[in-house]
């Protein structure tokens, strides 16, 4: 009898844990992160410069995690669409947002309200930083950043510049050169950026981004006045840097980064972190971020956190000043 009560309590036991254990391998799959696939909003049309890096840096993510990650373009409103559609996520981690300066450095002072606040995301990782270039058409008689400024000087009202809209970096970039060394141009805004004209000369000069700007300048269709760059760029050694030219003139690179729903848990977010350095560490992805004149980054969100907090209280201020507003 007492053999057969040790021998239940023995099968009993093992049936236990066996249950046990089959219930914590279940719980473990289902918080394994990634257990589905995770969409990643990039707030700007197909074929854009923060969508192209976007689809290299989410191929090589899916690799690191074991998962899929799919873009969802979402563009409009200066990137406040796709914003919102993320604020309004799960903040599980399978709702990223791949956006660019503007987002949260520029919009919460350009617009009278937004559906989103700095605050509802947490920074994850600056993908990469992007260098602007001040252009100007190849057949415009402005040969360098010196002759542009004294013709501005001359004659301020006959000098426009393009931007791709009021409040957008294209635009504040040159509202901050102007203020830096006391010139005037006129605004010309344009949904494209209207690079178009540059070229063909019926605006002066932009600022465009490096990875637009690059191929024009080497096809001769633009002539490059400077970067906004601390350095110089790689494809373009003999241009100058803005800080170079313009006495105690910070670089103005914009950037490219990711961000998650604030409230999303502590160690989802740290899985997309150390995923995330590993792919802008790797020499396959910053070769093709310098293909396109882009500079790795790869910070920490702490790190991140500081150069959002340092953008904005500067564009605050400029836009503050200048009065910039979108309507």
């Amino acid at each position: 009898m007492i053999e057969a009560r040790r021998h239940l309590l023995k099968v009993a036991g093992a049936a236990f844990l066996g249950t046990m254990g089959s219930m914590m391998s279940a719980a473990w799959s289902q918080s394994r992160y990634p257990s589905k696939v995770i969409k990643t909003v990039v707030p700007f049309p197909p074929g854009t410069s923060p969508d192209a890096i976007a689809r290299v840096w989410a191929h090589a993510m899916g690799r690191h995690l074991g998962g899929t990650i799919i873009i969802d373009n979402r563009p409009g409103a200066t990137s406040v669409i796709g914003t919102q559609a993320v604020a309004t996520a799960p903040a599980d981690g399978y709702t990223l947002l791949y956006t660019v300066q503007n987002t949260f450095s520029i919009n919460p002072f350009v617009f009278p309200s937004l559906p989103y606040k700095p605050s509802d995301f947490v920074p994850v990782s600056q993908i990469c930083g992007v260098p602007m270039v001040l252009i100007t058409g190849a057949g415009s008689g402005i040969n360098s950043f010196q002759e542009m400024v004294q013709r501005a000087r001359k004659r301020p009202e006959s000098m426009n510049f393009a931007s791709l809209g009021i409040g957008q970096s294209t635009h504040v970039a040159m509202v901050r050169l102007m203020r830096s060394i006391g010139i005037e141009m006129t605004h010309v805004p344009y949904k494209d950026g209207g690079v178009g004209d540059v070229m063909g000369g019926a605006v002066d000069v932009s600022f465009e981004s490096s990875t637009v700007a690059l191929p024009l300048i080497q096809a001769g269709k633009l002539r490059a006045l400077a970067v906004s760059s601390a350095t110089r760029l790689e494809l373009l050694p003999e241009v100058y840097t803005l800080p170079e030219l313009v006495p105690n003139f910070a670089a103005a690179d914009s950037w490219q980064g990711l961000f998650v729903r604030n409230g999303t848990p502590s160690d989802v977010v740290a899985t997309l972190v150390a995923a995330s350095q590993s792919v802008t560490g790797s020499e396959e992805f910053q070769r093709r971020l310098r293909e396109s004149s882009l500079i790795p980054v790869g910070n920490t969100p702490a790190e991140f956190a500081k150069v959002l907090e340092q953008e904005s209280r500067a564009f605050q201020q400029l836009v503050r000043e200048n009065n910039i507003r979108v309507q």
